[in-house]
């Protein structure tokens, strides 16, 4: 069985694993009073072959975004723990992507890479890898979902000629 593990408020998430008729097994992050992060999953007893593991940036939240990627990387921990079964990433905003790569310099998106991989994470998905070169450095396959190639393939679809000749 796959399932689609979501921040408990990810309507991307829910939305996700409705579409392709699989359980979707919220989580919740917390943090003590010091600042220190914890996640919980909230249903413990599925034994899923395989997790689809959805982040997105909630801008909403009290949490940094390097808190939050902190929180889905304890995720990645906890499911790798809890089922050690592949998981593939559905990550909307691939962090680092905006870096360029430099001879000798350690990108942060390889090194999240690195460690994704040790967590079983056997591919990512993302909607606009941004530099497509960096693909070549990481250490897992990645499909980059550009919003531009799908933006052409529905235009396409569509006869434009009415509105062209609005235009004249």
């Amino acid at each position: 069985m796959t399932v689609v593990v979501g921040l408990v408020t990810s309507l991307f998430a829910l939305q996700l694993a409705a579409r392709l008729n699989l359980p979707f097994v919220p989580y919740t992050v917390h943090s003590f009073s010091d600042g220190e992060l914890y996640v919980q999953l909230k249903k413990k007893d599925i034994i899923p072959q395989h997790v689809i593991a959805v982040h997105r940036i909630d801008r909403s939240s009290q949490l940094s975004l390097n808190d939050q990627n902190t929180a889905f990387r304890f995720l990645l921990n906890q499911l790798y723990i809890s089922y050690g079964c592949p998981i593939t990433l559905v990550l909307p905003y691939l962090p680092y992507t905006r870096l360029p790569m430099y001879e000798g310099f350690a990108h942060p998106l390889v090194v999240y890479s690195k460690l994704c991989k040790a967590l079983n994470v056997q591919r990512i998905i993302t909607f606009d890898l941004h530099c497509v070169s960096l693909a070549q450095y990481l250490a897992l396959p990645i499909t980059s979902l550009a919003p531009t190639l799908a933006w052409a393939a529905a235009l396409l679809e569509y006869d434009l000629n009415p509105v062209y000749r609005d235009w004249e």
